[in-house]
């Protein structure tokens, strides 16, 4: 979190399995924190169950994606949620 406070960011790029956090709980901390609350969370996961879907629009996440992603479908999400042009 603290190296995301670093700089400012269009959107959040997430994965679910993560070394010192896991993804859930980083998005959590970043709805938390009022400089980053806003910023559009993607959270991606091998995992492709409701309780999955549902525990990361729990934590925040602004959209679910299970792997494998590919590019052109991650890239209209990127561009939608960041409000940037494709």
């Amino acid at each position: 979190l603290e190296v995301a406070l670093r700089a400012e960011h269009l959107l959040f790029l997430v994965d679910v399995n993560m070394p010192k956090v896991d993804g859930y709980r980083f998005v959590r901390s970043i709805r938390e924190t009022p400089e980053l609350a806003a910023t559009p969370v993607i959270l991606i996961s091998t995992e492709g169950e409701v309780r999955d879907r549902t525990q990361a629009y729990q934590a925040g996440a602004n959209l679910y994606l299970t792997k494998p992603i590919e590019a052109e479908e991650l890239r209209r999400y990127v561009a939608l949620l960041a409000g940037v042009p494709t």
